[in-house]
């Protein structure tokens, strides 16, 4: 597998209940080539910028940025981050989510093998608290959710309509052209 640079972006606003085990997440990546992760926040109005400034004050091996969004909306949170990422391989993340250890390998590995311009994995709700879990449980069956493959996928390669925290060429990304921001 050749070690294409990859660009990690996260946009945000009022995370800071999440963030921190997000960037454990990616930072615990066992990728051995280079990692971008660019953070875009909405003006968060809680801690959330603190806690990502104290982390990347730590020494990492990955370079990190933290942008502003004062329109608060997303998909310009997506494209001032794609005006910036250097990587061959967009992958974007939620900051109240937590992608597996071999997430970003897993994704290069694909798009590099498999002839493909996006790719992502099966989505897993977790809940924290009994409540959550119930609905966790239902967010993973077909019978709450109507069968949406990157819900309730079980391991195997499939094409599908959509797929949380996809990672895409470079190329497909100029392609398509920048988010529509009146989404």
């Amino acid at each position: 597998m050749r070690l294409s640079p990859v660009t990690i972006i996260i946009p945000i606003r009022n995370e800071a209940a999440y963030i921190d085990r997000c960037l454990f997440a990616i930072l615990a990546q066992d990728y051995p080539g280079q990692i971008e992760i660019i953070i875009v926040d909405g003006m968060s109005t809680d801690d959330t910028r603190q806690k990502i400034q104290q982390l990347t004050i730590q020494p990492s091996t990955f370079n990190l940025q933290l942008l502003d969004n004062p329109a608060k909306i997303v998909p310009i949170s997506m494209n001032i981050a794609l005006r910036q990422a250097k990587g061959e391989i967009i992958i974007r993340v939620d900051g109240h989510c937590l992608i597996a250890p071999d997430y970003v390998s897993n994704c290069v590995r694909h798009i590099q093998s498999d002839g493909v311009d996006g790719v992502g994995g099966p989505m897993q709700t977790i809940g924290e608290t009994p409540l959550a879990s119930v609905i966790a449980l239902a967010m993973s069956s077909p019978f709450g959710v109507g069968n949406s493959a990157f819900r309730t996928l079980s391991g195997a390669n499939m094409l599908a309509d959509t797929v949380p925290f996809p990672a895409y060429t470079r190329a497909i990304i100029q392609r398509a052209g920048l988010y529509d921001e009146e989404l």
